[in-house]
């Protein structure tokens, strides 16, 4: 497994919320999307043991782990394959994140990205009605409701809270005979004055790589869906030499 450590030096000086379907508010889908993803952040502060030494402290790092699981099934439900992996944050995401902590940008839709690897791969859907020019499939958020929906782009993701962190699930059919070989998270910001709502579509913002896998292709045939799972956890461990004979927390 990779994980990512983020060392905290000195803390203890410191002073002391897949269906497919829209949630039941606006207002809810971005509590659910945006805030679980900080306070996850936050637990990881909050459940350190009490009477804990300052120097203890220092030695623990908070581990941030990605597990996604592909799974591969028949236009009519029945399971063909499945994949589980774990990956880490992608090259430039943890200041990317701290922005978005700081509130230096306010964060829109998330997305998950799949498709194939290598050069001149044929990639899994189309990018519009009516053509089979291939694209990579994206799954997002159904924000704003209604919003349209492409051969290629699914509006079904759903975003929920996880007592170590938060889950995005959904789903997206395949328009052609391929591999799926490289999947990525991704999140768009705006600039901090854009309510989060509005932060949704490529016409406003930017978006990045939260974290991203190359992985032993899976094959998949048009009418396939590929359910995608994607769970951040968040855990404080104190690393074997810190201590001898530590357990570490995960």
């Amino acid at each position: 497994m990779n994980w990512i450590d983020w060392t905290i030096v000195g803390i203890a000086d410191q002073p002391g919320d897949p269906s497919g379907q829209p949630r039941a508010s606006e207002e809810d889908a971005v509590t659910t999307s945006m805030r679980s993803f900080m306070l996850a952040l936050l637990l990881v502060f909050v459940m350190s043991p009490m009477g804990t030494s300052a120097s203890d402290l220092r030695d623990e790092t908070i581990s941030v782990r990605g597990h996604w699981v592909l799974e591969v099934r028949d236009p009519d439900g029945t399971p063909v394959a499945r994949r589980e992996f774990d990956n880490a944050l992608a090259d430039g995401a943890a200041g990317f994140i701290g922005g978005i902590l700081a509130r230096l940008s306010t964060p829109g839709n998330w997305r998950v990205v799949l498709t194939c690897d290598g050069a001149g791969c044929l990639r899994p859907c189309s990018a519009s009605a009516g053509t089979t020019v291939p694209a990579d499939c994206v799954i997002t958020e159904n924000r704003p409701a209604g919003s349209a929906q492409t051969p290629s782009l699914f509006r079904n993701l759903v975003v929920s809270f996880l007592a170590n962190g938060f889950q995005l699930r959904g789903f997206a059919i395949m328009d052609h005979d391929t591999t799926i070989g490289l999947v990525a998270a991704r999140i768009r910001a705006c600039n901090p004055g854009t309510a989060a709502f509005n932060c949704a579509d490529s016409t406003t913002g930017s978006e990045r790589a939260v974290s991203s896998a190359t992985i032993t292709p899976v094959l998949v045939t048009i009418g396939q869906q590929v359910l995608v799972t994607l769970q951040y956890s968040f855990a404080t461990v104190t690393p074997p030499s810190a201590a001898s004979g530590a357990a570490t927390s995960r």
